[in-house]
């Protein structure tokens, strides 16, 4: 038996969205904020013509999205909007908060592991790339059981 989760999607480019919801379950949610409204619109028709299926809903808001999810999931690049990741801290106690590096599995100047780790003291900040999506979805999958093997191996 697999307990729902909530994931807040926040800022993914349109392939980071789709990983995300090929791995996860068919009863979590996925909650997106985006800016570009765009990307919002793709990822509803690809959701419905790959038959995911998933519950995916539109936020208005960074914040209230991370609220209500069990994990967090932000692109590197909306890590720069400093008054956002202010925000999100607010809600992040005791959430898995995972970090979606650029493609060139790179840090912006201002974001690096030590700092993302002091920002959220009480989450567990895990880094990837979108090529890493499936190992998250095995350690997602093991995050139920408060199995953490794999996040050794995804931080």
């Amino acid at each position: 038996m697999s307990f729902i989760k909530t994931y807040a999607a926040i800022g993914l480019s349109k392939s980071g969205i789709v990983s995300l919801l090929s791995i996860t379950d068919q009863n979590n949610v996925v909650l997106l904020f985006d800016y570009n409204l765009e990307v919002l619109n793709d990822v509803f028709f690809i959701n419905h013509l790959k038959n995911y299926n998933k519950k995916v809903e539109v936020m208005s808001c960074a914040i209230n999205a991370s609220w209500e999810a069990d994990i967090i999931v932000i692109s590197n690049a909306y890590l720069r909007n400093k008054d956002l990741v202010r925000q999100i801290k607010m809600v992040a106690t005791g959430k898995v908060v995972i970090v979606l590096l650029d493609k060139k599995n790179q840090y912006h100047e201002s974001i690096n592991p030590e700092a993302m780790l002091a920002l959220f003291p009480f989450s567990k900040v895990l880094f990837i790339t979108e090529l890493e999506m499936d190992h998250l979805g095995i350690f997602l999958k093991d995050h139920d059981h408060q199995n953490t093997n794999y996040a050794g191996a995804l931080s």
